[in-house]
């Protein structure tokens, strides 16, 4: 389990900064919903056998996800609502959602088995991006269309 957990933290982290970028460049909302597609797929194709090999990938790749949409979720909730609050509660759900894992897919391993981990993560994923393409997109996101972000060229002042 700590391995499995290893491999996806490791891609989650690397893929925050140029997540941003992304983020700037097509909205939140567009960046949100392929992260949790990714994940939901990642999870279905672990399904497939009860190899470590192809969980071990699948969750690894699921990291990609799982960055992208943390990053991107916080940003449509700066967007959208823009209160320190709101981001503050998005981000105390994020960190529970670990918590309520550990309570929630033991409660199937005895339907599920070695995949219930894999199965209630891909039935999550259906039921986010579902409710992520139903949202309003990114209202900050169209009014600076085209717009990358600064660079560190622009935020440093020139002599």
């Amino acid at each position: 389990v700590g391995l499995l957990t290893t491999a996806m933290f490791l891609t989650h982290l690397s893929v925050q900064l140029p997540g941003g970028r992304l983020i700037d460049r097509v909205g939140a909302r567009t960046v949100a919903i392929a992260g949790i597609t990714l994940i939901g797929c990642m999870n279905a194709i672990a399904l497939i056998t009860p190899e470590f090999g192809l969980g071990l990938t699948a969750r690894a790749i699921s990291g990609f996800g799982t960055g992208l949409t943390f990053i991107a979720g916080s940003e449509y909730v700066r967007a959208m609502i823009g209160s320190a609050f709101a981001q503050g509660l998005y981000g105390g759900i994020n960190l529970a959602m670990g918590g309520v894992a550990l309570a929630v897919v033991p409660l199937f391993e005895s339907t599920l088995d070695w995949r219930s981990p894999f199965a209630t993560a891909a039935a999550l994923s259906l039921f986010s991006v579902t409710a992520f393409i139903a949202s309003p997109s990114d209202r900050q996101h169209e009014k600076r269309s085209g717009n990358t972000g600064p660079t560190p060229r622009t935020r440093v002042p020139s002599r």
